[in-house]
């Protein structure tokens, strides 16, 4: 009885380090998870965006023409998952950098005030560029087109426009967090 009681105060003793290894070995899992599915997601929007600039080609047999342009909605909930999940490595910078692109493809064409992205939206990519304070890549020039996207919005008085004062200060903190400054910064 007195050696069963040992052993057992042995593996009481141990249990706090054994769940420490497991939590550790699961949080490392988790983190490669994590940067798979952002590299994937990564991919699938990167290779959207060469599929829409390669469109015009008379290429239709190429299978990968089929992908249809990345939805404002499926791009908001990609940065701010990642940002959710304050995931930091190369593989998130390659999901945030092409979502970048794609968001400024969307906003900066000359059909962008038909964009299907709302003022919601684009306060929410805000954000979550904000949250992971990500200021690299082609992520300055969504800035400066989800900037003019707004003013043009509001100047034509378009139905999805920033109107009500809630949105003009969420964009303008986002603005205000990223630090990042441009002309068109003043007119909002």
């Amino acid at each position: 009885l007195q050696q069963y009681t040992q052993e057992l105060d042995l593996i009481h003793a141990r249990i706090p380090h054994l769940l420490a290894a497991a939590a550790a070995a699961l949080q490392q899992q988790q983190q490669r998870l994590i940067s798979d599915l952002c590299r994937h997601i990564g991919d699938l929007i990167q290779i959207s965006n060469n599929t829409q600039s390669n469109n015009s080609s008379n290429s239709y047999n190429n299978a990968t023409n089929l992908l249809d342009p990345w939805h404002p909605e499926d791009l908001t909930d990609a940065v701010v998952g990642v940002a959710a999940a304050q995931h930091r490595s190369a593989a998130a910078a390659a999901l945030l950098d092409a979502a970048a692109h794609e968001v400024y493809r969307q906003l900066s064409n000359r059909h962008s005030s038909a964009a299907a992205f709302t003022v919601d939206g684009v306060i929410s990519v805000l954000d979550a560029f904000a949250d992971l304070n990500y200021k690299d890549g082609p992520s300055c020039r969504m800035f400066d087109a989800a900037a003019g996207w707004c003013v043009k919005r509001i100047r034509s008085k378009h139905l999805q426009a920033p109107s009500t004062p809630t949105h003009i200060a969420a964009i303008t903190h986002a603005f205000a967090r990223l630090n990042h400054k441009t002309v068109v910064i003043p007119e909002l």
